[in-house]
């Protein structure tokens, strides 16, 4: 929501302000929770994307020893 918007409508000052208060109070809150979820997606893939490396390489060294005798 812009100030330009609001005048268009016709708007004082004063409304303009008040609505846009209004807007603010309820938008804020929430822009910073989204921001937060972002973040921690953010980190949450990056620890999915080293597991899998991981798990790769897990794969890869199991299969060096896949035809190693144990009993030995």
């Amino acid at each position: 929501m812009e100030r330009k918007e609001l005048e268009k409508l016709g708007l004082s000052k004063e409304q303009i302000d008040n609505v846009l208060d209004m807007h603010h109070k309820e938008y804020d809150p929430i822009s910073k929770e989204l921001e937060a979820a972002k973040a921690d997606l953010t980190s949450e893939k990056g620890k999915t994307s080293t597991q899998e490396n991981t798990i790769k390489e897990l794969k890869e060294s199991l299969e060096n020893f896949k035809d190693a005798d144990p009993t030995t």
